[in-house]
């Protein structure tokens, strides 16, 4: 190339040079690109740890928010279960209450019907008469207890030679049967007790103690009548009243005047004896009428005479007699 000369100076010829790069200094905040490779690495290593960790802490936060979640859905339905428990327990208490006052109800109209059944069944035992002639002679009379009681009273105070009045009980126990017998005295007006205590219907039923009971009234009338001999005729006839509270001991005797073969074998004899004693009475022109009265009367007081008999049963005093049922044989 040639060279071209100046006024003042010689121009060199041109020659091509050569750029120098500039050398990038990484800041604090920038990696060192000029590293080793194993530290680069690390680092990069550091760095996935480091994400890794946060993504783990992220996700825990993530797992402990579904937690609570789950947990308040758990609370919300053990409340819910709760509650329907709870009304659960209401509705079967209530059902329970129902049926407890069905159940009384139904408890209470039983009792009522049982009540009403038993007043009928009494108010029937209560209102029959019967006048006899075929195996008993008599009367045996039973009306409702506003009846039968002054009646009884009535009795009592018109008692004479001509209308004897006896009160006739019993009781028993498994060693003997308490019979108890007690009439009015026409004369004085005292009463005259008599006591037994029967041996061969212990255990039995107490109406065949009652029915007992009966037959010794009549017994103790037929000795004293066959003294005095029959009553005069024309005069009418005296008349024994015998007061028992006992409406099987009279229906047994109206079943065996009707017919004795229905009759059970354990009563059918006793009844027969007391059969007997009625005829021989009625011989000797003595009219026999049995009348029931009330044990134990649920209004008023009970007539004298059988507060008397009843006491002596139950007391079963000492000196009284001992018989059986042949005592009653004419």
């Amino acid at each position: 190339m040639a060279l071209v000369k100046s006024r003042n100076q010689i121009v060199p010829p041109f020659t091509p040079t050569t750029k120098r790069r500039k050398t990038h200094k990484p800041t604090a905040n920038e990696p060192n690109q000029a590293l080793t490779a194993p530290e680069s690495q690390n680092r990069k290593e550091e760095k996935e740890k480091e994400q890794e960790k946060e993504e783990g802490t992220e996700q825990e936060k993530e797992e402990t928010q579904n937690g609570q979640e789950e947990t308040q859905t758990e609370k919300e339905g053990s409340q819910s279960g709760k509650e329907q428990s709870q009304t659960g327990k209401q509705t079967k208490k209530k059902t329970e209450q129902k049926q407890q006052q069905q159940q009384t109800k139904s408890k209470s109209e039983q009792k009522r019907k049982r009540k009403e059944k038993e007043q009928h069944r009494k108010e029937y035992q209560a209102t029959f008469h019967a006048t006899l002639s075929t195996r008993f002679y008599g009367e045996l009379t039973a009306d409702k207890e506003d009846d039968a009681i002054p009646f009884a009273f009535e009795q009592e105070e018109q008692a004479s030679a001509s209308r004897q009045v006896m009160y006739a009980d019993a009781s028993g126990n498994w060693q003997f049967a308490s019979v108890a017998v007690s009439c009015r005295n026409p004369d004085d007006r005292s009463w005259v007790d008599n006591q037994y205590f029967v041996t061969d219907i212990v255990g039995q039923k107490i109406e065949l103690g009652e029915l007992f009971g009966i037959g010794a009234a009549l017994k103790l009338r037929l000795e004293k009548q066959r003294q005095m001999g029959p009553v005069a005729t024309g005069s009418g006839g005296d008349e024994l009243l015998i007061f028992s509270d006992s409406h099987s001991a009279m229906r047994l005797i109206i079943a065996y005047d009707k017919n004795p073969f229905k009759v059970k074998q354990d009563k059918a004899p006793l009844a027969q004896k007391v059969c007997l004693l009625s005829h021989q009475l009625w011989l000797l022109g003595v009219k026999v009428r049995i009348h029931w009265v009330p044990g134990h009367p649920k209004r008023g007081k009970s007539p004298q005479g059988h507060k008397r008999v009843d006491l002596l049963c139950s007391k079963a005093v000492d000196g009284a007699k001992p018989k059986t049922s042949s005592y009653l044989d004419c």
